[in-house]
């Protein structure tokens, strides 16, 4: 984390290469050889949703550092990551790649910031049957889209007593946890459960100062990447992963570079739009 908070230039060329990499990787499997890419990380005993999930990672990575350095808002790659993700398992990737896609348009042509969710929804409403067909073709239609992520957090809480409170709940303990391979799907819990009630203090008063720091840069751009992938670390237990070093980097960055004029100044957002009101309104509440 440290070396890319002071490499920036370095960690967005690392992070387009590893993207290159999963791109090429999952067109040839989805697209060339017909395989299922969810299954080939499921042999090697990782989640099926860690594809999607990679996408999202790397993908607000890269559009962070490409920000800082360039002043510029990246629309090929959401884009992209979120045609693959179309064709892969976690609809909580599909959607949060959706919205990037979509924000990323609209902050490359402001014009279109109400407008083209308008025309999006009125073309998915006209063209509904060719949406289903299109559905019918990926992974989501072999499944239901029942979830029991809630069933698994609300079990984790019902199985806390005190000392697994401050000390952390063993997941193993829990039988519908234990099903999933002692997932809790949710980096939150995962934390709680290796760190204990301390540890969940520390992560979210960092995620809190960070956001702070944000926001009062007026960075919202950077902001909303890292508010991206605290979204989809809801949904799984990525936290204690190979992954990190992303989510600490983007959090430990406004810490680090509060006191120097040119971490606001690189935003390029002296005026207050529409983002910034909304984040200052959240900040006084």
């Amino acid at each position: 984390s440290l070396y890319c908070l002071t490499h920036i230039k370095i960690a967005k060329y690392v992070a387009i290469i590893v993207l290159c990499y999963n791109f090429q990787f999952l067109c040839k499997n989805i697209f060339i050889d017909g395989t299922n890419p969810n299954h080939i990380y499921e042999q090697i005993g990782l989640s099926r949703n860690y594809p999607g999930m990679l996408l999202i990672l790397w993908s607000c990575f890269w559009g962070f550092c490409k920000y800082l350095t360039e002043g510029k808002v990246s629309i090929v790659v959401p884009i992209l990551s979120f045609i693959l993700a179309f064709f892969l398992e976690g609809r909580s990737s599909l959607g949060i790649l959706l919205f990037m896609s979509i924000l990323s348009l609209c902050l490359r042509k402001k014009s279109s910031m109400f407008l083209l969710p308008l025309i999006g929804g009125g073309l998915m409403v006209a063209y509904w049957d060719v949406v289903l067909d299109i559905y019918s073709l990926t992974s989501f239609s072999e499944n239901s889209l029942e979830t029991s992520r809630y069933e698994i957090w609300r079990a984790y809480f019902e199985a806390l007593d005190l000392i697994s409170l401050l000390g952390g709940l063993e997941l193993s303990e829990v039988p519908i946890i234990r099903s999933y391979d002692n997932n809790p799907h949710n980096a939150i819990l995962n934390y709680h459960y290796r760190m204990g009630l301390l540890g969940v203090i520390a992560l979210l008063s960092l995620i809190f100062k960070s956001v702070k720091r944000y926001i009062k840069a007026y960075a919202f751009i950077p902001l909303l990447y890292l508010l991206c992938i605290i979204a989809r670390f809801m949904f799984d237990a990525c936290i204690n992963s190979t992954y990190d070093f992303i989510l600490y980097s983007m959090l430990f960055y406004p810490i680090l570079k509060h006191k120097e004029s040119a971490f606001s100044l690189s935003c390029q957002e002296k005026k207050r739009g529409l983002f910034s009101r909304i984040f200052s309104i959240i900040y006084t509440i």
